[in-house]
């Protein structure tokens, strides 16, 4: 099918190239100096309906023969280029590819000798067409059009920017597509209408706001996603923060994400995590931060694992922006996730084939990485609710170590890392009151970190694992260091005695750094 319409589509491109070389149009091409204003409203009524001719050639010989009026008779054709635009319009969205082209840069052309008006009523009517339309040939003939009227004469689409900017932007967060330049057409067209893209979104930041409401309040899937896709982009290109515009957002997309899930819903929880983070100088509701939490808790509880996976991920990087207490929740989601084994899994019957079992491990595999980042993202201030949970926390984690795949072991590696930083009983004293039992808990913490850091040391020869390795023992070490803690350093330098010979010399520059700064805690 795809060969035979790219031939289709290759043999139309000579038809129309044919059609303007056809001698015919040759003929009328010396006729055109002659031709005045008055002779082609004459002939426009008769070219008009020619441009409805079933016949491609008639077509572009058509949009051939407007296309000189333009460059012959320039702007005293104003009077009668809206009247010519609106047919052209029509045959933007012709069904052929060919047409739309040439019938778009016919439009473009005559459009620079249009009134203003002529050229803002255009410029609404594409907008429309784009709203209310969601094919692909639409999209695409709103962007060949835009493109054909910014090469003939810019300044109609800088003139109109505050009607295209909210559109145009919407635009260029379509996903792409190998058989169309759309997206890259629209993001020209930006950079038309903003050279800078900060000052750009900054300036129209309050109708791109609009615009995205109504992609989530639509029905179509492939708008909410596209919108989701804007606002992460907002968020991203503001070095100064979204400011006003945030809670309006937000409330869109929290309306947007209840509900069953949907085929690239991912983007939807993504852009909420992306709104949670406040830059330096802004202030957000806490309720609204809470319930931002609440719905990313209730989607990462969702059963897919696919979407589960971004849902979790998106949970963690709220809470990390939002420092809202959420760990029970968070622990409740992830513990049956962790208790699988991703490296012992079983196929569910004996028909399932290879490759659909390899997918459900892949799949576990992230989302167990995904889990680890939540726990080390959610991990909790309290100080009660760590020792509720902390022995636990780093028993899994030796415990699951050397059973997990690579990449699950540094997913395991940083979040042991994270947390180590974040615990109240490294950071106490002697004098605590629960004196004796923080000795227990800096007794087993260490106990299970060492057994993480010997494994990886002793068994893996990626550079990798071996530099987080060591990067947890430091920051373990510090922290002993400070507590004095004689007999959990003596464990650690006993690791590090071991392999700190054959580690000085390795061939990685960043192991034998490490192996240095390391050894400075031991003199």
């Amino acid at each position: 099918m795809l060969a035979d319409s790219a031939a289709r589509h290759s043999l139309d491109e000579l038809r129309a190239r044919a059609a303007t070389h056809h001698y015919t149009t040759d003929t009328v091409l010396e006729c055109m100096p002659f031709i005045d204003i008055e002779v082609m409203k004459e002939m426009l009524p008769k070219i008009l309906e020619l441009t409805k001719s079933p016949q491609l050639g008639t077509k572009i010989a058509c949009t051939h023969l407007l296309v000189l009026a333009a460059h012959y008779l320039r702007s005293d054709l104003e009077p009668i280029a809206g009247k010519i635009m609106t047919t052209l319009l029509n045959g933007t969205f012709d069904r052929n590819p060919t047409v739309r082209k040439n019938y778009a840069e016919a439009l473009g052309q005559v459009s620079a000798h249009a009134k203003p008006q002529s050229v803002e009523k255009l410029m609404r009517k594409l907008v429309n067409l784009y709203e209310t339309k969601e094919d692909d040939s639409t999209r695409s003939s709103v962007a060949l059009t835009l493109k054909a009227v910014a090469k003939a004469k810019i300044e109609h689409i800088k003139d109109n920017e505050g009607i295209l900017a909210p559109l145009v932007y919407l635009a260029m967060h379509a996903p792409k597509d190998n058989e169309s330049n759309a997206v890259e057409i629209y993001e020209e067209i930006w950079t038309d209408i903003s050279p800078g893209r900060e000052t750009g979104i900054r300036t129209h930041l309050a109708a791109i706001r609009e615009e995205i409401e109504k992609a989530l309040i639509s029905n179509s899937w492939t708008k909410k996603i596209q919108a989701a896709e804007a606002i992460k982009s907002i968020c991203s290109g503001l070095s100064s923060g979204v400011g006003a515009e945030r809670e309006p957002l937000l409330r869109s997309l929290l309306a947007a994400v209840h509900g069953k899930t949907f085929d690239g819903k991912r983007h939807l929880v993504e852009a909420i995590a992306a709104l949670c983070e406040v830059k330096d100088g802004e202030v957000v509701a806490p309720a609204l931060l809470t319930e931002c939490v609440d719905a990313l808790v209730a989607e990462a509880r969702k059963h897919e694992p696919a979407y589960k996976r971004h849902a979790v991920r998106a949970l963690g990087a709220a809470l990390a922006h939002s420092r809202c207490q959420r760990f029970r929740q968070v622990y409740d989601i992830v513990k049956p996730i962790l208790a699988k084994n991703e490296l012992s899994m079983e196929k569910d019957s004996d028909t399932e084939d290879r490759e659909s079992g390899r997918e459900r491990r892949e799949q576990l595999r992230e989302l167990k990485e995904a889990a680890y980042d939540l726990l080390a993202s959610a991990w909790p201030e309290d100080a009660d609710t760590q020792e509720n949970y902390q022995e636990v926390y780093f028993e899994h984690c030796s415990q699951s170590y050397p059973c997990s795949s690579r990449s699950t072991q540094l997913a395991i590696l940083s979040s042991m890392s994270r947390v180590l930083d974040r615990l109240v009983v490294l950071a106490g004293g002697p004098k605590d009151p629960e004196h004796v039992a923080a000795e227990r808990a800096v007794r087993a913490l260490t106990h299970h970190v060492a057994a993480v850091v010997d494994y990886t040391l002793k068994n893996s020869n990626q550079v990798r694992h071996r530099r987080d390795a060591l990067q947890l023992m430091e920051t373990l070490i510090k922290r002993l260091k400070n507590l004095n803690k004689g007999d959990e350093l003596k464990k650690l330098h006993d690791i590090y005695q071991t392999y700190a010979q054959d580690l000085s010399k390795d061939s990685s520059y960043e192991l034998r750094s490490k192996i240095d700064s390391i050894k400075v805690y031991f003199r």
